[in-house]
């Protein structure tokens, strides 16, 4: 392994006075769509950026700890090329990045102090994804879990253990290889015991498939009457009433945003279709909320302008 510099860059900007409006421009772009999580605090988006010329797909990353009404660090990962999307989760206390590096291998970074410094990557062995897609990661305590589409258009699943990532030290277990077949990258999700995995077949329609994480086989799958443009994105959202549900976000053949909800990953209700357009999948990051209402979220999607937006309604 090797240890790299982060170039910061702290800037504040006032992004609105509220955050009703629906489409906030947060004057940064990307050549893919962002994801976002809420993480010690603070609500992170990351996102490929256009920072150089000759590879304008570096990974940068911002912060907002008031909701996205402003942002302040800005992080440019220099080291950390990408053509595509890079995915977030926390476990073991720590912020990770996870990103398809221009050769196709997949890797990941993660904080290694409280002042988002990564300072170090990991990359999984003989593993690479398909030219073009992200890999997608999600976690339960000390365990993350990985999802991706190979070189041969398969989907492909694995769970690692960081608690010793502060000594460098991964153990890389529980490889499934599906027959399941996508020209995208998947989305992974947890909660409740369980794992979703969405993505876009061929005919690019959406696909889920969920199991119990206690158990090494995926089970369960359904084809839902969607149709998605590239990958859609699924997070799981936790409640106060209940043990949470899950949220799938999709930019539809028309380039319209669309969101629905689950109870367990498989059957989804409630479809809200945005005027707001993209050329790729949105990400959410669904707020923890005492009622029902299934929408409260924080979205974030690149617009086909290139420029990258944010909003707290659907």
């Amino acid at each position: 392994m090797k240890r790299f510099i982060v170039f910061l860059v702290m800037l504040s900007f006032i992004i609105a006075s509220s955050i009703q409006s629906f489409a906030l421009p947060l004057g940064q772009y990307s050549i893919d769509g962002p994801d976002i999580i809420y993480y010690n605090g603070k609500m992170y988006i990351a996102w490929a950026g256009t920072d150089n010329p000759k590879y304008p797909h570096y990974v940068n990353f911002m912060s907002s700890t008031n909701g996205g009404k402003t942002f302040g660090l800005h992080g440019v990962l220099p080291w950390a090329e990408t053509r595509s999307k890079p995915s977030l989760a926390q476990a073991n206390g720590k912020f990770f990045i996870a990103y398809t590096e221009l050769d196709g291998a997949i890797s990941i970074t993660w904080n290694d102090d409280t002042y988002m410094n990564f300072s170090y990557k990991y990359t999984i062995p003989d593993e690479y994804a398909l030219q073009g897609t992200s890999p997608s990661i999600a976690s339960s305590g000390n365990t993350l879990f990985l999802a991706w589409t190979g070189t041969d258009k398969r989907l492909n699943t694995l769970s690692m253990d960081v608690s010793q990532c502060n000594k460098r030290i991964f153990s890389v277990y529980s490889k499934t290889t599906l027959y399941e077949y996508s020209n995208y990258g998947p989305s992974i999700s947890f909660g409740a015991a369980t794992l979703c995995l969405a993505w876009t077949d061929y005919n690019k329609r959406i696909n889920v498939m969920t199991k119990n994480v206690n158990y090494s086989t995926w089970t369960n799958k359904n084809v839902l009457n969607e149709y998605a443009k590239r990958s859609p994105t699924c997070k799981f959202k936790y409640r106060l009433i209940s043990s949470g549900n899950f949220q799938l976000c999709w930019t539809g053949t028309d380039n319209c945003l669309n969101s629905v909800v689950s109870l367990d990953g498989l059957s989804y209700t409630g479809k809200k279709t945005s005027d707001q357009t993209s050329y790729y999948a949105p990400s959410v990051w669904p707020l923890i909320y005492s009622n029902n209402s299934n929408y409260s979220a924080y979205y974030v999607w690149t617009g086909t302008d290139s420029q990258l937006n944010f909003s707290s309604t659907f």
